[in-house]
């Protein structure tokens, strides 16, 4: 039995199930670096990432299962949860053994988290297009802080990419202490310390104070139910919502 070892990126990931595929060893799994423990039952193997083999994985998984399943790889990747490895490994597998059909078996035991994990993390995302509050800093960009659960950072610059593309924006993770920057022809991802005072533009405070002065207008004191609101708007998110900062 072996574990194999890759760095964390999705690259390394496809690296290392294609070795781990080729082996074939159903009892073999895979781990991040950062969550590994050696044990005495497995022989540890790091695996170096090669984009090469990553590029074979890209065209190989679609052309012989699905695109699908190659996004739903990416959006397991993205929950950072430490299975990431060895649940990428069964369900690939299963995936090469069964083909196109594979993500229609809704309750195999080797499908299934995968597919509940892809659905958490595509919840998130899109709950996430919605929350994200942009201030207009001093020199024009637009800066929107976040803590999310899953690594949504690249979903989300693609999406607003396209969405203000003609504006210069950042992305701030503030868990991961990450960010995406787009210049409005592309937008990379760098890493930013949470730490620093934003410089505002001149009227962003009072467009956010007439913001909140809105919020709290709008809403009907009778109808009032924090519990739904919990639901839509959970409190984990509030932090850096305009209108529920006081």
């Amino acid at each position: 039995m072996k574990t194999y070892i890759y760095d964390g990126s999705f690259d390394g990931l496809l690296t290392a199930l294609y070795h781990a595929l080729a082996e074939g060893n159903p009892e073999n799994t895979l781990k991040q670096k950062i969550h590994y423990q050696p044990d005495l039952f497995s022989k540890a193997v790091t695996i170096i990432t090669d984009s090469a083999i990553s590029r074979k994985m890209y065209e190989g998984i679609p052309r012989r299962i699905s695109s699908q399943t190659l996004r739903n790889l990416y959006h397991l990747h993205l929950s950072e949860i430490p299975e990431v490895g060895h649940l990428s490994y069964q369900y690939l597998r299963k995936g090469f053994k069964t083909g196109p059909g594979i993500n229609q078996r809704l309750t195999d035991p080797e499908v299934h988290p995968v597919l509940k994990k892809c659905r958490q993390v595509l919840r998130e995302y899109h709950r996430m297009t919605g929350l994200l509050r942009f201030q207009s800093l001093a020199n024009q960009t637009l800066y929107a802080a976040y803590q999310p659960d899953s690594h949504l950072t690249p979903l989300l610059a693609g999406h607003f990419s396209r969405r203000f593309s003609s504006q210069p924006w950042i992305i701030h993770d503030c868990r991961r202490q990450l960010a995406a920057f787009w210049d409005t022809r592309k937008w990379i991802m760098h890493p930013l310390p949470s730490e620093g005072k934003l410089v505002l533009e001149e009227d962003e405070e009072r467009f956010q104070e007439l913001w909140r002065d809105y919020f709290r207008q709008v809403a009907i004191k009778e109808r009032y139910n924090p519990s739904l609101q919990q639901q839509f708007v959970p409190k984990k998110y509030r932090r850096y919502l305009t209108e529920f900062i006081e």
